[in-house]
């Protein structure tokens, strides 16, 4: 997530009203009462500015999906993009307090796993299976449960094709929970690896504490 400055827009309707409510009491046919109104709306504007102030709002940091120039990471990158940009619109019409839960859930974890592919040394066949099957195929099943509005399906195999899906997003988010967590297992690893290899060069070299094997003497 990245913090973005959002301009308010109250300055701009006060501005207008004043426009408005100068026109319903004065003419505006005349040149000196054009600038007049100018001025006054200019003045308005510039002072409750000061009273409403900009807003810090966060928004999805979208460089995570820059072109790395590796092919296969940048076509991952690309299609979770898209993923994750169906999930959103899925999102809105999705009225069921639990199922929008899970799909919120999904759509976090989902945009970190692709933040991770994008800032790390990640080989894709990792998550291959994740972004061939596992996405996807909930996308599918969410755009099928979207298409079987609540009303109507009351009863019969549509009511219960809508329970079976809300049951089994659960399990989907938990496996996309586990992807990322084995994402940052892999990173570890290789961060205790380097760690390893490390204290054994300066060892080697003479460099290190015999008895600690930290810092060069």
């Amino acid at each position: 997530m990245r913090e973005i400055k959002v301009r308010s827009a109250v300055p701009v309707y006060l501005t207008g009203l004043t426009w408005l409510a100068y026109a319903a009491f004065l003419p505006l046919y005349r040149l000196w009462d054009l600038c007049a109104a100018a001025l006054l709306s200019a003045v308005v504007y510039l002072v409750s500015s000061r009273f409403f102030k900009d807003v810090t709002v966060l928004a999805p940091d979208e460089s995570i999906f820059g072109r790395t120039g590796d092919a296969d990471k940048d076509a991952a990158l690309a299609a979770g993009k898209e993923y994750l940009r169906r999930l959103e619109a899925l999102s809105q019409s999705i009225t069921d307090a639990g199922m929008a839960a899970e799909i919120g859930r999904l759509r976090e974890t989902g945009r970190s796993i692709y933040e991770f592919i994008s800032k790390n040394n990640v080989d894709i066949r990792q998550i291959k299976r994740f972004a061939d099957y596992y996405f996807p195929t909930a996308l599918k099943l969410i755009e099928s449960y979207a298409e079987l509005s609540p009303e109507i399906t009351a009863a019969g195999s549509a009511a219960e094709t809508r329970t079976r899906i809300e049951g089994i997003m659960g399990s989907v988010a938990a496996a996309f929970d586990k992807q990322l967590g084995v994402l940052y297992e892999d990173k570890t690893l290789d961060i205790v690896t380097d760690i390893e290899v490390l204290k054994s060069m300066l060892r080697a070299e003479g460099l290190s504490d015999a008895g600690t094997g930290g810092g060069a003497s």
